[in-house]
């Protein structure tokens, strides 16, 4: 079925990721990135929570490649309702990733500076726009002279 084989090549992650594509009949080929694999010194907390994202991927991989491959192996088109709860079921296991994500972030102080961050550039074009509109010496100040009248278009009947 078409609509099945779209689906596979949907699900499978890119190279760019890191996971190299597995033929369709063997899920034991697919490489996850390793674990210990970084340099990074981070909490006891950070490093639970990157384990717990790691094992949530695999698992949601697992879970879709195998229901991909059981849905190649069916010779009758998959129910209305079973396709529904599968995707259901996929896209609570991608909120528990996006929730672990967000907790990783937490930790790991990222979303303070991005906070930080976010307001220091808030506060530098409010302070650049203040000094636009209210120059010290209006006199000197560089004006941006903008035509506003418009023409009047009348229309003969």
């Amino acid at each position: 079925d078409a609509s099945i084989d779209s689906l596979c090549r949907k699900l499978r992650f890119s190279t760019r990721t890191g996971i190299q594509e597995a033929d369709s009949r063997d899920v034991a080929s697919i490489k996850l990135p390793c674990a210990g694999s970084h340099d990074f010194n981070v909490s006891g907390d950070s490093e639970v929570t990157r384990r717990l994202v790691e094992t949530n991927l695999r698992d949601a991989w697992f879970f879709f490649s195998d229901h991909m491959k059981d849905l190649q192996s069916r010779k009758q088109s998959m129910s209305k309702s079973d396709f529904q709860a599968v995707m259901k079921e996929g896209a609570e296991r991608i909120k528990v990733l996006q929730f672990d994500l967000w907790v990783l972030g937490q930790l790991d102080g990222e979303a303070s500076r991005k906070e930080q961050e976010a307001k220091e550039l808030s506060d530098l074009m409010q302070n650049r726009l203040h000094r636009l509109q209210n120059p010290e010496n209006c006199a000197t100040a560089k004006k941006l002279l903008c035509n506003l009248n418009r023409e009047t278009i009348t229309r003969r009947r």
